[in-house]
């Protein structure tokens, strides 16, 4: 049995490593819902009780996140984080089954904004107190899986920065020339930051 459980690990692990080097919300999702599937096996089959509890809520989480269209109401992550601290009050035997709650709870605001490098890292503490919580329980892909997760993260963030293709300002003693702007009178179309997961992928592919 303990077996399956390092299997279903596993797979969450290699779910997760993936989850840092997408650069939509939507894939992010997609790949930590199946990792939080994987997860509710692999903890089950440790009688990890309390880790199981916030990858099975993160299951319906994700599920609702991937269909929602907007952020604009809050009531939905409120109402995931509470479902998370009720049943992990209700299972509460050990400081150590706070861990996986408080971070599911962390997950749940990371999912929901926008941003996706601002997902990312958020997501380091999370790595660190589901570290901490696979210790306790003797999951060791767990262990072995949130430091996979935090190299990614490191490696993503390296390769974002290698990416910059403007070199920084340089200081002039040169007059600042400034010509008066007029507002447009015919808009013809505005440019907005909202846009769908397909063309932030066109964009992507495109540079």
């Amino acid at each position: 049995m303990e077996i399956t459980a390092q299997v279903f690990g596993v797979g969450a692990m290699l779910s997760l490593f993936m989850i840092y080097q997408q650069r939509t919300r939507k894939n992010i999702i997609i790949l930590k819902l199946t990792a939080d599937i994987c997860w509710v096996f692999h903890y089950l089959l440790l009688g990890g009780i309390a880790g199981l509890i916030p990858n099975a809520v993160g299951v319906i989480r994700e599920l609702v996140f991937i269909k929602r269209k907007d952020n604009s109401s809050v009531f939905l992550p409120i109402l995931f984080i509470a479902i998370n601290f009720c049943f992990g009050i209700s299972t509460f035997h050990s400081f150590y089954n706070l861990l996986p709650i408080t971070a599911s709870a962390i997950v749940t605001i990371s999912l929901w904004i926008e941003n996706p490098r601002l997902t990312k890292l958020i997501t380091v503490p999370v790595c660190i107190m589901f570290m901490i919580y696979d210790f306790y329980v003797g999951s060791y892909v767990g262990i072995i899986n949130e430091s996979i997760s935090i190299i990614s993260i490191i490696i993503f963030f390296i390769k974002e920065r290698k990416k910059a293709v403007f070199l920084k300002d340089f200081e002039t003693k040169k007059e600042l020339i400034i010509t008066k702007g007029e507002p447009i009178s015919e808009v013809a179309k505005t440019i907005t930051a909202n846009v769908d997961d397909t063309a932030i992928k066109k964009g992507d592919d495109f540079a």
